[in-house]
């Protein structure tokens, strides 16, 4: 162990005398403590996130100095990094600041002065860049938080919130029906929709009554569609799609198959959408007895217009079509339709249809604009199936001011496909993905009845078919009859009923 003599001794306290100092030149340390002598020993610098303690000692600088530091509040990888750049330090300066190095001081050109590394002031100095950082760091969060909370509540619009994550898509409610005639699971349309606009809800609005008149449009078209000779039956389907040993059966299957749309529209217009279905332009409403005018232009004819585009639909919905403006989106609701396409017509602009409200000769429909608009001219050959309820923000202006004015020009942000994207997974991340589908698909599995083993088991019995209506969403009262009850057996009384009763018996009585 090296030993020091008086003069020694009073020599290093001088240069510690010296690092104090220079602390207190940079702010680092009161000018009031200046003179103290317990920092000879140990100097402890206090802040309220956390507390340093630099062991001196009487031989410091001769020797290593010793830092502790107490965390109050910091978060825990800010002291660590914290405490790796002080260890950083001291490893650094031993190189000077050791025993063999102050033995030598006298070979020293300068008049045999130890010239050492103020590793104290280093630590201090690091410690006070690095609160700095974080305080800033706090602050700046503080002030963002404070600016959208300012937007929120000094928004012009009500739905003007900050962006978060949306519904866990897994949970949607199925409905049977929707299913089958759009052929994809509520997950797989939401993947449809551009991930910038975030879902809160999907509700199912299929009724009933509009289902069997869709059904029935179907049945029509595809006595249409046998008539016609096999050639033109393929000239209706992309020719990656078909093949020649395709019977006539088919053809007319694939033809009349049902086309997933959306329709983007203000969620004024959704409750009579839900109850009575759309309604091509010139229909009587029957609730207001008024013709209805055109709505979302009639480039390709006067009948009903939606989109395979999620996109393109919320792009466009204004009254003449026109670009949805940055302020007019906040009540926009995203309609999830069936359309029977049947046999389209590829029609344009020069085709001059827009005074129209019959299809193209030997048509069931049109489509224009780069297959971005499809048009209807029955009511029954589109159904809606879904609304999708989105939750709209401030981030969502700028999207809406860049969308251009001249339909044909749109072009929809590309979407990268899952299995595409090249993301590095670590073998234990791979695994855990694993698990995670063996631990979805479980729910599925059968248990409780008979023996089940690996991927194996018995099914002992089998339960109906649940036919329960979602009773829960904002357009349900419109999309089930006041007369659903009636029907429920459960719920009659012993009174007799009312002579001449039907289901149109509500609507007849005065109000």
């Amino acid at each position: 162990m090296p030993t020091f003599n008086d003069d020694e001794l009073v020599e290093l306290s001088l240069l510690r005398a010296k690092e104090v100092d220079e602390l207190v030149e940079h702010g680092l340390l009161d000018a009031s403590r200046r003179f103290d002598d317990g920092l000879l020993d140990i100097l402890i610098l206090s802040y309220p996130e956390l507390t340093i303690s630099m062991h001196t000692g009487p031989t410091y600088p001769a020797e290593q100095l010793q830092v502790e530091i107490e965390n109050v509040s910091l978060p825990r990888l800010v002291v660590d990094e914290l405490r790796n750049a002080a260890r950083e330090i001291v490893a650094r300066d031993s190189g000077t600041n050791n025993y063999e190095a102050w033995s030598r001081r006298s070979q020293n050109d300068d008049y045999g002065l130890f010239e050492f590394e103020m590793t104290a002031f280093k630590v201090a100095l690091s410690a006070s860049e690095h609160l700095e950082g974080y305080r800033d760091s706090i602050k700046r969060t503080q002030e963002q938080n404070k600016h959208v909370e300012d937007l929120t509540a000094g928004a012009k619009f009500k739905n003007d919130l900050v962006p978060g994550e949306g519904m866990d898509l897994s949970s949607i409610t199925i409905d049977r029906k929707a299913s089958d005639v759009l052929g994809k699971l509520p997950d797989e349309i939401c993947s449809l929709v551009p991930p910038f606009f975030r879902i809160l809800h999907v509700e199912s609005v299929l009724r009933d009554n509009l289902y069997s008149k869709f059904l029935a449009c179907q049945q029509e078209i595809r006595d249409q569609l046998t008539s016609l000779p096999r050639n033109e039956l393929k000239a209706c389907i992309a020719r990656d799609q078909s093949t020649r040993r395709d019977t006539i059966e088919e053809l007319v299957e694939h033809v009349a198959t049902p086309k997933l749309t959306f329709h983007g529209t203000s969620n004024s217009f959704v409750p009579s959408i839900v109850q009575n279905g759309f309604l091509a332009p010139g229909a009587v409403h029957p609730q207001t007895g008024e013709a209805l005018p055109v709505r979302c232009g009639s480039t390709y004819g006067r009948g009903i217009y939606s989109s395979p585009s999620a996109e393109f639909s919320l792009s466009y919905s204004g009254s003449e079509a026109q670009p949805t403006s940055p302020d007019g989106f906040w009540g926009l609701k995203l309609i999830v339709c069936a359309t029977l396409m049947g046999r389209p017509a590829q029609m344009s602009r020069q085709d001059c249809w827009w005074t129209r409200s019959e299809p193209y000769p030997g048509a069931h429909s049109h489509v224009g604009n780069n297959m971005l608009e499809y048009v209807v001219f029955n009511s029954a050959q589109i159904l809606p199936c879904y609304v999708i309820h989105l939750d709209w923000g401030v981030e969502n202006r700028d999207f809406f001011a860049n969308i251009p004015e001249d339909k044909s020009r749109f072009v929809a942000q590309a979407k990268t496909h899952p299995k595409l994207l090249n993301v590095p997974m670590a073998p234990g991340d791979i695994q855990r993905a694993k698990e995670a589908l063996v631990a979805k698909a479980a729910k599925y599995f059968p248990y409780g009845y008979g023996p089940a083993t690996g991927t194996s088991f018995v099914v002992e019995e089998v339960g109906e078919v649940d036919e329960d209506e979602e009773d829960y969403g904002e357009y349900q009262r419109n999309r089930i009859d006041e007369t659903h009850e009636e029907s429920d057996f459960w719920k009659w009384n012993d009174e007799l009923a009312e002579p001449g009763m039907d289901e149109y018996t509500r609507s007849r009585r005065g109000k």
